[in-house]
């Protein structure tokens, strides 16, 4: 896992095309058939069990019925036995009222790649877990997955299932270019926004300057309306001196 991380992108693709050339020290095998084998574990509040859980075939995507499931809270989905690279495509259910809400998986046993809805699972019991909403009546899920194999040296190549294994490089080189595109994306994005909090920055920056000038105006007028008071309370000093002065020489 950590060969495909750690690489720097200018490196991917002379990465991925080595991958070629390592197909012949494969040391794992894998069974590869058109469908998988999926099994779905059920759970009113408790603990997972063999007993509440139910088998099925399907290729990429499954759907099941779970309106007479009344008290169901939460849904483990296997979809496989090997460590293997879940790529969720898409996940919702639809509740009684006819309404469909989407789902991420809420617990996993796997390292996830959020912003490409990856997860890579390094281990032979591959688990989503996902919280539940009242009144659910369908489950849905559709997803890609490929097999993580373990070279002799290390290396980790991943094989779709459909492929054979003379082209394992060709799923791994079209999971690199759509984590590529999705992280352009989101560094475009990220690009735009930081333009924006520049723009908004300046901006209060402005304002404050404003306030600052509306301050100083202000305690201008406040010293200049207390000189005046003052001012006013001389005058009317004087005043009261006069007035009493003009009476007594009456």
């Amino acid at each position: 896992m950590e060969a495909i991380i750690g690489r720097e992108h200018g490196n991917a693709y002379q990465f991925i095309y080595e991958l070629v050339d390592k197909q012949q020290q494969l040391v794992h095998e894998v069974d590869l058939v058109e469908k998988c084998h999926v099994t779905v574990y059920y759970s009113d509040g408790g603990d997972f069990t063999e007993d509440y859980a139910a088998r099925f075939w399907a290729e990429n995507e499954l759907s099941i019925d779970l309106s007479t499931h009344t008290s169901l809270k939460r849904l483990r989905i296997d979809l496989a036995d090997y460590s293997c690279c879940v790529q969720l495509l898409s996940c919702y259910v639809k509740l009684a009222d006819g309404s469909s809400k989407e789902l991420t998986p809420d617990f996993h046993n796997a390292l996830h790649v959020k912003e490409a809805q990856f997860w890579f699972i390094n281990n032979n019991d591959p688990q989503l877990i996902f919280n539940l909403p009242q009144h659910v009546a369908e489950f849905y899920i559709k997803w890609q997955i490929n097999a993580l194999i373990v070279t002799n040296k290390g290396d980790i190549v991943l094989v779709n299932r459909t492929d054979n294994l003379n082209s394992p490089a060709l799923s791994l080189l079209s999971l690199c270019e759509d984590l590529h595109k999705q992280i352009s994306a989101l560094n475009n994005s990220l690009a735009v926004k930081s333009d924006d909090i520049q723009q908004l920055t300046s901006t209060l920056d402005s304002k404050n300057q404003h306030i600052d000038s509306l301050t100083l105006s202000i305690a201008n007028s406040n010293r200049q309306c207390d000189e005046l008071n003052q001012a006013l309370t001389a005058k009317a000093f004087e005043y009261e001196q006069l007035t009493s002065g003009l009476a007594q020489m009456q």
